[in-house]
């Protein structure tokens, strides 16, 4: 998302560079402000009413968020307002994920292997997901532009097919990610409860 969002709003919607930063900086910068403090707190109230809360909320907004990107990345060309609204709602819960994860590998990892889980989880998402994932959506959009390319008959690759192939793309990769992270969430919520309290007792054994 922030690699691709002001190329997309370009080649795709047709707005100007300042137009496709102040879009990103709503979707990416605004909603982080309103997700991570109001998220933070919520997920803290939802946990301390049940254990299994605060994972859960984090997989209900991902669930909720798929659709909702996808919607955003799906609008016709020129569809800037409707595009950033939808992108931005669905964003918004995105950053749930940040205020219920972080927490929950703490509550489920032994004090002294803390830092060990968290280099091994950041080592995943950021070298796996964010490495990779930007690698595996130029890929795709590079598939997308030449099949549209294909279906109109020409013989080479122009801006627009490359426009079609990246919103194709991110219409596909981003919501799919997203939709995947919600259901381990929610596989995860399942098993919080056992595991908290493995770590608990393994605390007291070694007290």
């Amino acid at each position: 998302m922030g690699t691709f969002l002001p190329s997309l709003m370009i080649r795709y919607h047709d707005v100007n560079v300042a137009q496709a930063g102040l879009v990103s900086a709503v979707v990416l910068g605004v909603t982080g402000l309103v997700g991570l403090c109001l998220g933070g707190a919520l997920a803290d109230k939802l946990h301390s009413a049940f254990p299994r809360g605060r994972l859960l909320l984090g997989a209900g907004c991902m669930l909720v968020a798929a659709p909702l990107l996808w919607l955003g990345f799906t609008r016709p060309a020129g569809e800037v307002v409707t595009t950033t609204v939808l992108l931005s709602a669905g964003w918004l819960l995105y950053f749930m994920y940040f205020v219920t994860v972080y927490p929950a590998l703490q509550d489920v990892v032994d004090a002294r292997l803390r830092a060990t889980a968290m280099s091994v989880y950041f080592f995943f998402q950021y070298v796996l997901g964010a490495g990779f994932g930007t690698v595996v959506t130029g890929i795709v959009s590079d598939f997308y532009a030449k099949q549209a390319m294909l279906a109109a008959g020409a013989a080479e690759t122009s801006a627009a097919f490359r426009a079609i192939g990246l919103q194709s793309s991110l219409s596909l990769v981003i919501p799919l990610a997203i939709l995947l992270t919600g259901v381990a969430l929610w596989l995860a919520a399942r098993r919080f409860v056992a595991d908290a309290a493995r770590v608990g007792a393994d605390a007291v054994a070694v007290g």
